[in-house]
């Protein structure tokens, strides 16, 4: 039978409608105590007729058989039938989200800053203007940025900064938060030949499993089989890119993929719904060599 074509499911006279059964010969209907009141056959025919247009919206043939049956058409699902307006205007809806969700987060977070500068700056403008002025914050902070880096390319100016980062690395509470905030933001501006080299597949949780790594050294190990070659590797965690393990491997353990360190950082970040293909992640780079 062909997919999209109707398919019809038989009713025999028995089957209650409304109450009532409708007659299995001419002539009228007779009331029993199983129907509280007679239903004529063509009563019936055209009762059943308007149901099945509206449950299956689909046309029924209101001729009845001499065994007083009728046919009520039900749709057969279809491979290829589209999605009706409900599925439509759902798939609309998760594709918008989707795409305006980054786009939020960007917009509150660029706000709160900018709000929380503002409110650092506003006893200033509101001494020298009279008022409070939107935006001086933002402005002041992009100065004080732009003065901090002509400070570090300066002798004078790295002594200085030297001598905050000791009073700082002394104090208890702030010391962890900003020896791990400059330690993170050394990793991602060092040269790339100290920053993540490349991305490797590792055994981990398990030896069964393979888990995104980020290759950071390759060092050579003795052993008493002689000195056997090893990598120390990042392994991010998701969706928190700054958190993670780690971990020393054998270089017999570790496979190498195709992917690159932006592609990788994405991946991790967005808990594997920006993933290129699984053939990208598992296929080493064409002409590459072992760590």
């Amino acid at each position: 039978m062909a997919s999209g074509r109707a398919r019809r499911h038989r009713v025999t006279s028995s089957s209650p409608i409304s109450g009532g059964r409708c007659p299995s010969g001419p002539g009228p209907a007779i009331a029993t105590p199983a129907t509280p009141f007679p239903l004529p056959r063509r009563e019936c025919n055209r009762a059943a007729a308007r149901l099945s247009k509206v449950l299956y919206n689909a046309p029924v043939d209101e001729r009845s058989s001499g065994s007083g049956e009728w046919t009520i058409p039900v749709r057969a699902a279809s491979a290829n039938a589209r999605p009706g307006c409900f599925g439509y205007l759902r798939s609309r809806f998760v594709t918008g989200v989707v795409v305006a969700f980054p786009l939020v987060v960007t917009i509150f977070f660029a706000r709160f800053i900018f709000n929380l500068l503002d409110r650092w700056s506003y006893p200033i403008t509101a001494r020298l203007l009279g008022y409070p002025l939107p935006g001086v914050g933002a402005a002041l902070a992009l100065v004080l940025i732009f003065i901090l880096g002509v400070l570090a390319h300066n002798v004078l100016g790295r002594r200085i900064l030297q001598l905050g980062e000791r009073l700082l690395s002394r104090v208890p509470v702030v010391r962890p938060v900003y020896t791990g905030a400059r330690e993170i933001t050394r990793a991602f501006t060092a040269d790339r030949s100290k920053a993540f080299r490349r991305v490797v597949l590792v055994p981990f949780p398990s030896r069964d499993a393979l888990s995104v790594a980020f290759l950071t050294a390759e060092f050579e190990h003795d052993t008493p089989e002689g000195r056997q070659r090893m990598i120390s590797v990042f392994l991010p965690t998701t969706p928190n890119f700054t958190t993670g393990y780690y971990l020393l491997y054998p270089i017999t353990v570790v496979r190498e993929s195709s992917l690159t360190v932006e592609e990788a950082v994405r991946m991790v970040i967005s808990g594997g719904l920006l993933a290129p293909s699984p053939e990208h992640i598992l296929t080493p780079p064409t002409g590459a060599q072992r760590p």
